[in-house]
This record gives C-alpha cells, sequence and structure tokens, in this order.
C-alpha cells in the first residue's frame, strides 16, 4: 500500500511540475485534475480498507472472547466440579480406570438418564482405517509369537504401507494437476470477464486491483450500461458464482460439511486411537478379543436406566470381534505421521482447492459437475480400498474395533449434540473464504442487480422484453 503512495504521489508531483513549465499549463489542468481525484479516491480506498480490516479483527477478538467464556461457564467449568467429584469418589480405583476430564467435559458422569453401555467403536471403510486396522493385528500377532508363518505377516504389513502410500500418492497428484491444469484457467477466465465488464460499467472512473485488473470507483456505477454489453460477456458475467451468493453458499456449504465428515472421522479416530487408547509396552497387549453377544450383565432393576449399545460388525459370522485397547508409543507416533495427519492435510487442502475451483466456475451447470468430481477425488481412499482389497482383508477390517473411550455413556446435551460443532466449522469455512477469496479480489458485489433480471429473463424472454 505505502508503495501506491509512493507511486502515485511521484506522478503527481511530475505532472504538477511539468505543467508549470509547459506554456499550454491550462491544457493539461483536466488531466492534473483526474491525477488528483485518482489519488484521492486511491488514499481513501486504502484508507477504508484498513478500517474494515480492524473492525474485522476487534469484531473476531469480540466473539472469541464470548465464546470462550460460554465455553469455560458452561463446559469447562462443570466438568471440572464433576471430575473432582469423581476423583474423590474412587480414590482407590487405579488413575487408568477414573474417567479423564475430557470425559467429563462431554457429559455428566454423575447422571442416570438413558445410560448405554458402549462396546466398541467401528473403522470406516477406507485404505486409512484399513491400514490402522491391519497394522495392529499384524503386529499383535509378531509381538504374541501368535503368528505362524511370519513372513507372510510381514508380506501384509508392506502391502499395507503401499496402499496408504499409494493413496497419499495418487491423492496429492490429483490435486496437483488440478491446481496446476484446471483452476489457473477458470480463474483466469473469471477473472478476465469482470475486468471487462468493470471497465465497460464504470467508464473512466477505474482503478486497478493487485492482479492488474479493472475495478470501478464507488459511485459511478452505470446499470444502464448492461443492456449495451456483448451478449456473451453478459452470460459470462451473470454466470459468476458470486453474483448468486443464496446459491454459491449453498453449494459451498455442501461441500464444506462433506470434507468436515471426513475430518471429523478422522478425528474421532485420532482421539481413540492415540489420546484415549493405553500406551502400552508391548503390541502383544495391543488386542482384546470379544466373542459375538458379549455384553454387560445387568441386574432387572437396571434395565429401566441402561440398555446395552451393540455395535457388532456387519457380518454376523461368529468371528470374534478384536478391539483395539491399547498402542506402543512407536506405534502411535507411527499413525500419526502416516495416517492421520495425511489424512486432514490432503482433506483439508481439497477444501481450499475445491472452494476455489467452485467459486471460479463461470457457469452454474458445471458448479454442481465439479462439485461431485471433487467429492470423487475426495473419496478415492475409498475407491481404492473397495478396487484393491481382497474380501479376507476385508472382513479383518469389519472385526476390528476401537475400544470406547468411556464404557456408560448417559443422555445428555452434548452427546446428542456434539456433531453439531463441524457443522459450524462448515459453516465458518464458507463465511471466511467468500470474505478472503482470491479468486476474484476487490470483488465489487455489484453483478446480482443487474444479472438478477437477465437470469430471469432467460427462462421468460417475453418478460424481459416487457420490462
Amino acid at each position: 500500500m505505502m508503495l501506491r503512495f509512493l507511486i502515485c504521489s511521484v506522478a503527481l508531483a511530475a505532472t504538477v511540475e511539468a505543467s508549470s513549465a509547459s506554456p499550454s499549463a491550462d491544457g493539461h489542468m483536466s488531466l492534473l485534475q483526474e491525477d488528483v481525484k485518482l489519488y484521492k479516491h486511491e488514499v481513501s480506498r486504502v484508507a477504508k480498507v484498513h478500517s474494515m480490516s480492524a473492525q474485522s479483527y476487534v469484531w473476531a477478538f469480540i466473539a472469541l472472547a464470548i465464546f470462550a467464556a460460554a465455553a469455560y461457564y458452561f463446559i469447562v467449568e462443570p466438568a471440572l466440579h464433576s471430575h473432582s467429584r469423581e476423583v474423590e469418589k474412587n480414590q482407590c480405583i487405579s488413575s487408568n480406570a477414573r474417567p479423564s476430564f475430557l470425559t467429563s467435559m462431554l457429559m455428566d458422569i454423575d447422571s442416570t438418564e438413558d445410560v448405554d453401555i458402549r462396546e466398541h467403536d467401528e473403522l470406516e471403510e477406507d485404505t486409512y482405517c484399513l491400514a490402522v486396522a491391519l497394522i495392529v493385528r499384524d503386529l499383535h500377532a509378531l509381538a504374541g509369537n501368535h503368528a505362524d508363518n511370519r513372513p507372510l505377516r510381514y508380506m501384509r504389513l508392506a502391502w499395507t504401507m503401499g496402499m496408504v502410500l499409494l493413496t497419499i500418492t495418487m491423492q496429492i497428484a490429483i490435486l496437483a494437476g488440478t491446481k496446476a491444469y484446471v483452476t489457473p484457467q477458470q480463474v483466469a477466465s473469471i477473472r478476465d470477464s469482470y475486468d471487462e465488464y468493470e471497465q465497460n460499467m464504470y467508464g473512466t472512473h477505474v482503478y486497478l486491483n493487485v492482479n492488474g485488473k479493472h475495478r470501478g470507483v464507488e459511485g459511478h456505477f452505470n446499470a444502464a450500461a448492461f443492456g449495451d454489453l456483448d451478449g456473451d460477456l453478459q452470460a459470462a458475467v451473470c454466470n459468476i458464482p458470486l453474483s448468486q451468493m443464496s446459491f454459491l453458499c449453498l453449494v459451498l456449504g455442501i461441500w464444506s460439511i462433506t470434507c468436515t465428515s471426513q475430518i471429523k472421522q478422522a478425528f474421532e479416530n485420532f482421539m481413540g486411537l492415540i489420546v484415549f487408547a493405553e500406551t502400552i509396552d508391548s503390541m502383544a497387549d495391543s488386542l482384546h478379543e470379544e466373542e459375538d453377544g458379549e455384553e454387560e450383565e445387568t441386574t432387572e432393576d437396571d434395565h429401566d436406566d441402561v440398555h446395552s449399545c451393540h455395535c457388532d460388525s456387519e457380518v454376523d459370522d461368529g468371528v470374534p470381534m478384536q478391539i483395539i485397547v491399547g498402542l506402543t508409543l512407536p506405534i502411535k507416533v507411527a499413525l500419526f505421521v502416516f495416517v492421520f495427519l495425511p489424512d486432514v492435510l490432503t482433506t483439508s487442502y481439497l477444501l481450499w482447492l475445491g472452494s476455489r475451483w467452485l467459486l471460479a466456475t463461470n457457469d452454474f451447470g458445471n458448479l454442481l459437475a465439479n462439485a461431485v468430481a471433487l467429492e470423487f477425488i475426495l473419496m478415492f481412499k475409498c475407491l481404492l480400498y473397495h478396487a484393491l482389497t481382497s474380501n479376507r482383508n476385508k472382513r479383518d477390517l469389519a472385526h476390528t474395533g476401537i475400544a470406547p473411550a468411556w464404557e456408560k455413556e448417559p443422555a445428555g446435551y452434548a452427546i446428542y449434540f456434539n456433531s453439531l460443532a463441524w457443522a459450524v466449522v462448515a459453516c465458518i469455512w464458507v463465511w471466511f473464504y467468500i470474505n478472503n477469496q482470491g479468486v476474484l479480489p476487490d470483488y465489487k458485489f455489484d453483478v446480482h442487480g443487474v444479472c438478477s433480471v437477465w437470469l430471469a429473463g432467460q427462462l421468460d424472454p417475453d418478460a424481459a422484453q416487457n420490462q
């Protein structure tokens, strides 16, 4: 910004000096006045941008402070009291058996409202969850000397890691190709269309933005000039997704929820395996066998408040479930680095890249088609799983579960509605990206008004002519 001020100041000073030295100074007065006007506009625009940025930071800080205060008052403080009471009540129980502070934050431990008895949590059907199941199973067999054919176990471990590397490589390759060959053309096309639109709608009252594209000066928009535009330019401009914010927010919201659902899945598995699972000394103790139909015994009086929540595998074939109850520290680190981190990073990058691609799509029909294509890239890990995994390995995954962080789960607000937090994250992303998008920097939101009539005319040409 300061560089622009210096350039404008030097240009203005040079113009003044030239006009004073020239005998035809009167002929340059109009040019000087125009330069002064543009300089003042640039100063006011930059000041306005800085003011809006400062206000945004202030409001963001206030919202964060309110959220932190509410979270502490309604979640953290009650959890502290509940956790301290539970620890005092169970002093004779080992620390591993006591409920953790995170457990106390999610639910009221003392509640008896509609209590579920949880047995295990299932793993999803994709290559990352397959890697978790097979790695733990094979290392458990090798560490506990349960494997008669040890080379076979090592071979399956190598195949599992190969599947993970193939998934990561293919996803990165698809993302890199999309970034290099797809989105640049879309972005360039939509920028050129909006640049030409701004020049025609604002006439000489324009300036250049950071990308060297024209933007109109506020107060000089000429809506009547839209009728003089070429038909192709009208179609190109009116198909800019930002021209119909409600529809764009809907599509971006669906895409954001799709991505956050995958991040939610990875986060829950991460919490179950890395945070809540016990850190053990040997992988021989990593699995607990659970026979089908096994359930915690309850008395008749308990059935009023407690019922069993069975999470049996999809195939009830009598094969016992293997529950992951603990992992060694090196295995936790390895799963974090090679499974959870790549999964979350690729999904997060695809969330940004997909949002950019959708916002740069200069056709509402292709907007929906591109959203479907993005889901194909996102769910590529599931495609590889179903295409390249044998039925035996699929059954091993189906019969592998994660030990729940807590066994008894009473009903409560946090238990019933905790997933809404991810919907809030998706909405925040849509708001943040639209207000910080780099496809059309310094977008003026000056297309919706004139294009609403044009779009209506595409459906009813006679009504458009009467207007």
